[in-house]
């Protein structure tokens, strides 16, 4: 039950209390005013990461956490974690304390929603009074946090539609959380009428929002614009307004707005993992991979930070550093975040022991034979791949399956598209659902090597052709050029060392310039690590070469 018209003060002698801050001579002024409160003990930590220890031991009534705790997770980093494991109690009071009043400190915090935010220094009468004010809110809206906390929409609609009745002063936060919840479950109609029956009476900004949010999800992208910008006429500095607006842009391809509103929304509030990942989403499609990569940088810092960093936040960054040297317009460009890549790698490396069931070396050699790939380094990258898999396979007997995307992408580059293609189906196979980044990987290499693979495929059709037709040379000269459009095809090698073979078995006489040519084809395959088609073929023209020569030397004898 809701309680109704409470008025009790905090009990602060029966509160577990937990001060979050790195500075001792805080830590004890804090404890001070509390102790004067009438609290009997509060504990400390210094870092994020204690504290967090500390939470999954005790749960606190009240919780002070410093915004800014040093290299480890921030304040609110640890509210992120808090709330994602569920370490709160649906009543606690959490509020931030920070000497920084910069808008984007203050924003990046608030976002998070705390229960309050407090700019050092404050009095006694104002901890007393704003921790007063923020319990007495807590307890009369119990239910709905509890409820919040089950993930139980339905009761959270009910227990707002309760509050706004019986809680008068929370009405407003209890609308705005209700038509977002409507958001959430998907009932648009119900979202609509109770902000537009808000929005009769005043334009107030957080219905317009509320109702701007609703329509970008129906994808009513020009309404969701207009209204995000009735709201900014209000309120330059609403950072929601300038989310929804660089997403509608985005939608509706006027990429160009979309990174003005996201540039906007940066600006006011740049720690959010989300917004990092729009701006980078939405820099790529203006083809500025300098502002993606810079943002790139703050999801991986963010991530690092957080309770959940793991192997795929280091492959997301990597991926997205070797992307971006692929479409880098000059040599100089790609070289350096080629080294920012080999730097990550090198410096992430002793986070090794976090990434559980994943072969850190095996990413490692990948990601190096993908620079030699878009090096140019075709033979090398080539041969990076196959050692990494031979290595892989001696201590494991299942495929490495996490870095089967990496492999997809080195293919396409050295032009290995029925391998790409083999492990693309093996890929979706293994994954049900591959994430929406690494389709977008994929699809892009795809799309970048869409031209070279239709002349690849041209050139090595019209040379199986006219070997059929026992036009040896012009197959050569066919098989030849579909190389030069996929350097390390190995379907496409032996085919060229298999009319060079059929041609050296009709002429008379030795031809050595089809014997080098042989020999320099053979190095595609050779050594390799091959399909077991491919891996017979090679087998049986290997052998078949080797033959013509002993019987060369043999015949020069």
């Amino acid at each position: 039950m809701l309680i109704k018209g409470s008025t009790n003060f905090v009990d602060y002698k029966d509160k577990e209390i937990l001060i979050v801050d790195d500075q001792r001579p805080f830590q004890f002024m804090l404890k001070g005013i509390l102790h004067n409160l009438g609290a009997k003990s509060s504990e400390f930590a210094t870092t994020g990461e204690a504290a967090l220890l500390k939470c999954r031991k005790t749960q606190y009534d009240i919780l002070f956490v410093d915004y800014n705790l040093g290299t480890g997770k921030s304040g609110r980093q640890l509210l992120e974690d808090l709330k994602q494991q569920k370490l709160l109690k649906a009543d606690s009071v959490f509020i931030i304390v920070s000497g920084e009043s910069s808008r984007p400190m203050v924003m990046g915090a608030v976002e998070r929603q705390p229960d309050d935010y407090l700019i050092k220094p404050f009095s006694q009468n104002v901890l007393k009074s704003r921790v007063e004010k923020v319990y007495k809110k807590k307890q009369s809206l119990k239910p709905i946090y509890q409820a919040l906390m089950d993930e139980d929409y339905e009761v959270v609609i009910e227990e707002c539609k309760k509050a706004i009745v019986d809680f008068p002063r929370y009405r407003q936060f209890c609308s705005k959380l209700l038509a977002e919840v409507y958001c959430k479950v998907g009932r648009y109609d119900e979202v609509e009428s109770l902000l537009n029956d808000e929005l009769v009476f005043k334009r107030v900004t957080w219905a317009l929002i509320g109702l701007a949010e609703a329509y970008l999800l129906q994808h009513k992208y020009k309404d969701a614009v207009e209204l995000a910008e009735e709201a900014l006429s209000q309120n330059s500095f609403l950072v929601e307004a300038y989310d929804i607006q660089a997403k509608a842009y985005l939608a509706i391809n006027l990429p160009a707005k979309a990174l003005k509103a996201i540039k906007h929304a940066i600006e006011l509030s740049p720690y959010s993992t989300e917004r990092q990942s729009s701006l980078y989403e939405i820099a790529k499609d203006n083809e500025d991979y300098a502002l993606a990569m810079s943002a790139c940088g703050s999801i991986f810092e963010m991530a690092k930070r957080s309770v959940n960093y793991g192997s795929n936040d280091l492959m997301s960054y990597v991926r997205k550093i070797i992307n971006a040297s692929e479409h880098s317009e000059s040599q100089k460009e790609q070289l350096q975040y080629q080294k920012e890549a080999i730097h990550t790698l090198q410096r992430n490396k002793r986070d090794e022991f976090l990434f559980k069931n994943f072969d850190y070396g095996m990413f490692e050699s990948m990601c190096m034979a993908r620079i030699d790939g878009i090096s140019g380094k075709h033979f090398m990258a080539k041969k990076k791949y196959s050692t990494a898999v031979e290595e892989y396979k001696e201590k494991h007997e299942e495929e490495p399956i996490d870095t089967i995307p990496d492999a997809i992408l080195l293919m396409m580059d050295i032009g290995e598209y029925e391998q790409a293609n083999l492990l693309l189906q093996e890929l979706q196979e293994q994954h049900s659902e591959v994430s929406d980044e690494l389709t977008n990987l994929i699809e892009e290499a795809q799309q970048k090597s869409a031209l070279n693979f239709e002349q690849f495929t041209a050139e090595n059709k019209a040379g199986i052709e006219q070997y059929k037709n026992k036009e040896y040379k012009t197959a050569i000269e066919h098989f030849e050029n579909a190389l030069k459009f996929a350097p390390m095809n190995t379907g496409s090698a032996l085919n060229l060392i298999q009319a060079c073979l059929q041609l050296l078995n009709d002429e008379k006489e030795i031809n050595q310039a089809l014997i080098d040519k042989a020999k320099q084809t053979f190095k595609v395959v050779d050594g390799m690590n091959l399909p077991k088609a491919h891996s017979a073929r090679h087998k049986a023209l290997r052998e078949e070469f080797d033959s013509i020569l002993n019987n060369e030397e043999a015949r020069k004898k």
